[in-house]
């Protein structure tokens, strides 16, 4: 007997149990989620943690009020229908049908697990080679994360439908130090295996920022036009992802309110979201709702074209879901979200970043800031971030600055992006996934000295 039959024998007679306890419109939820942490934290002391959970989300109403329990003891029959009994009061009257899923045959994607010696011969080469590079004086992250996830939701005529989900995570940071200056900087790198991962690029992107950023003060106050880095970028854009949210819209808590089917952005661009590409961290076919997981443009040549619904919000509208329904954690009601989130921008206006430094003359190269959910508004727009890196002068990479302050608003940075890079950056894994190339952008306020 097959894992997912296990877990079917065990669904059914749960919900055979509930259903003489007078419990309806049952749903269950499945979660498992393995995952292998390697990490090289001395010259030879290598660390691996692996982990191997399974939760379980259970939804039904009973007499006509909703509940929902959270358990890693499924087959606690007794347990569970007391729990469930007892928070029938705390989540309000039940409204709305009953959820009926489509079954269908699984499609199972393949997870592979890297092997561990492979891992840990990269890790430990890559850490040898930051080492032995001038000004690098401590290698402050560097690890490799496997994470797969089996999910499986169920109806209580036991119609399930069977996903997976999960990525392959390097992550490297170093701190370079001169002249008792220091500067440090950290990236990752996604994919769907140690083979087909630039571990080597990235290593050398990130030794050459943190050295590169050695130094430097504050600017003086004034208006700077910008080049975005990708990293930033991909925060920022990270942060502003609500603005798409249907339901954000609804409650008119988005910048975007009206603007649908306007221009939000530069002719050209583009936001997509691209179920389970390689270089994301998404493997998702099918929401948290039973829909199809799609690729859609959210903006196409500038235009704002398609906010994204959950079930709650289409029904609201009158339209179809999108597929973006999504438990943002096992122990949190569906809400919106998203699997893989790429901006780009027509093929014409790609190029390096030498390019676009080259393009620009005179401005600023921000690829750093902190705080940036604490310095964004995600209901209008603007922002407000310490930020630093590098001046441009006569179109080459200058002397670094730091703790200055820009400020501006996200979306008319779009409007005056007029090329990006040809090389992207991704959000690390506590946020969403969103790669990002560098962006030359328009001018912005810098408050400095």
């Amino acid at each position: 007997m097959t894992k997912i039959e296990e877990t079917e024998n065990v669904f059914f007679a749960l919900g055979t149990a509930l259903k003489a306890e007078g419990f309806k419109a049952i749903r269950f939820y499945r979660i498992r989620t393995r995952r292998q942490l390697f990490s090289v934290v001395g010259r030879e002391d290598l660390r691996r943690e692996e982990a191997d959970d399974t939760m379980y989300s259970i939804e039904a109403v009973y007499e006509g009020n909703r509940c929902r329990i959270y358990t890693n003891h499924l087959e606690e029959t007794e347990n569970v229908i007391w729990m469930l009994q007892k928070t029938a009061k705390v989540y309000g009257e039940a409204s709305g049908r009953a959820v009926c899923y489509i079954s269908r045959e699984w499609e199972q994607k393949t997870f592979c697990w890297d092997e561990p010696h492979m891992i840990t011969e990269t890790l430990r080469q890559v850490r040898k080679m930051a080492e032995e590079s001038r000004m690098i004086t401590h290698v402050s992250r560097c690890t490799y994360e496997q994470v797969c996830r089996d999910i499986q939701m169920v109806d209580e005529e036991m119609h399930m439908i069977c996903d997976r989900d999960g990525y392959h995570c390097f992550t490297f940071g170093v701190v370079a130090e001169a002249n008792g200056s220091r500067a440090s900087t950290t990236d990752c790198i996604y994919g769907s295996h140690l083979s087909g991962m630039d571990v080597t690029s990235c290593v050398r992107r990130v030794i050459r920022e943190a050295k590169a950023s050695v130094g430097g003060g504050k600017l003086p106050s004034g208006r700077y036009p910008l080049i975005l880095g990708g990293k930033v970028a991909a925060e920022l854009l990270d942060a502003y992802l609500g603005a798409f949210f249907a339901g954000n819209l609804q409650k008119d808590e988005s910048p975007l309110c009206g603007k649908e089917n306007m221009q939000i952005a530069a002719p050209g661009l583009w936001l997509r979201e691209v179920p389970g590409w390689s270089r994301g961290k998404s493997l998702r076919t099918v929401d948290d709702e039973g829909n199809a997981v799609t690729e859609k443009d959210l903006i196409r040549d500038g235009v704002f074209c398609q906010p994204l619904y959950n079930e709650e919000t289409a029904k609201k509208a009158g339209v179809e879901s999108t597929g973006n329904g999504f438990h943002p954690g096992i122990q949190e009601d569906v809400q919106t979200g998203v699997t893989t989130l790429v901006l780009g921008m027509e093929e014409k206006n790609i190029t390096t970043r030498n390019c676009l430094e080259e393009a620009m003359g005179e401005g600023l190269l921000i690829t750093h800031v902190d705080g940036v959910f604490a310095g964004t508004d995600a209901r209008t727009g603007k922002f407000s971030l310490i930020a630093g890196r590098r001046r441009i002068r006569a179109g080459k990479e200058a002397e670094p600055f730091r703790e200055v302050t820009i400020s501006g608003d996200f979306f008319e940075v779009l409007h005056q992006v007029r090329q990006v890079g040809d090389e992207v950056f991704v959000t690390g894994a506590a946020a969403a996934s969103v790669l990002v190339p560098d962006l030359m952008t328009g001018e912005l306020t810098v408050s400095g000295t």
